[in-house]
């Protein structure tokens, strides 16, 4: 978590941001600049994805890391750590913050699917929209806009889908010729899996590339995206 001396004697942060934890870097982007520090977001091998644009600061992020920078921090994913790290420390959250955690709080459960939602997971949300979220606005962005190569590539993978292990797994498949044809990307395969979830009975869902001798790119189960085997 954040150093609280390393905060107090720097005075130019650079936030370490991904798609995964772009949201919560919005958030802290807001809090340092209440802390009247120079802040900079830096995302330096990916591109955020457009449906972010409705969060605070999108339009600040860099690919490089400045070099007047004397605190250089890695956000992590986890809304609720970040959440408990303000009202632990006393820190007021305004309604930007509130907004940037409640995203990250929608993703980090998968729009409140995840098996990990629990009264307190629905607590801290309603303490958020409270303070300023706007549930609306995240359904909108996060969920309803996909671009029109996400939806082709969706389309495939149903298509190309098997049902093995009486149907509790679906093995997916994708070629390079498939995934130039939608204009989609093997990242783009990986973040459709969990749609897969939702055909009955299936607890686990395979991605594989048809072209590479059917090599594994990615497993999930129950909804909880695992590490590349």
């Amino acid at each position: 978590m954040i150093s609280l001396d390393r905060l107090k004697n720097s005075l130019h942060v650079t936030l370490l941001v991904d798609k995964n934890s772009f949201a919560q870097g919005s958030a802290l982007y807001t809090f340092f600049l209440t802390q009247h520090k120079k802040v900079t977001l830096v995302s330096l091998n990916e591109t955020i994805p457009h449906h972010f644009i409705f969060l605070p600061w999108y339009d600040k992020v860099r690919k490089n890391i400045p070099s007047s920078s004397d605190y250089v921090y890695e956000v992590d994913d986890s809304s609720s750590e970040l959440l408990d790290f303000f009202k632990t420390n006393g820190y007021k959250i305004n309604e930007k913050m509130a907004q940037s955690l409640y995203a990250g709080f929608v993703l980090q459960y998968h729009f409140f699917t995840s098996k990990q939602v629990d009264g307190t997971v629905f607590a801290l949300a309603s303490e958020l929209i409270a303070l300023g979220a706007d549930h609306a606005k995240c359904q909108k962005y996060l969920y309803s806009s996909l671009s029109l190569s996400f939806m082709r590539v969706g389309a495939v993978l149903l298509q190309n889908m098997l049902l093995q292990e009486n149907a509790t797994v679906a093995k997916v498949s994708i070629s390079s010729q498939e995934l130039a044809m939608c204009g989609a990307t093997l990242q783009d395969c990986i973040e459709w899996l969990p749609e897969c979830m939702r055909v009955v009975h299936v607890s686990k869902v395979i991605l594989v590339k048809s072209d590479e001798n059917d090599t594994i790119i990615k497993t999930i189960k129950d909804i909880y995206i695992e590490k590349k085997k």
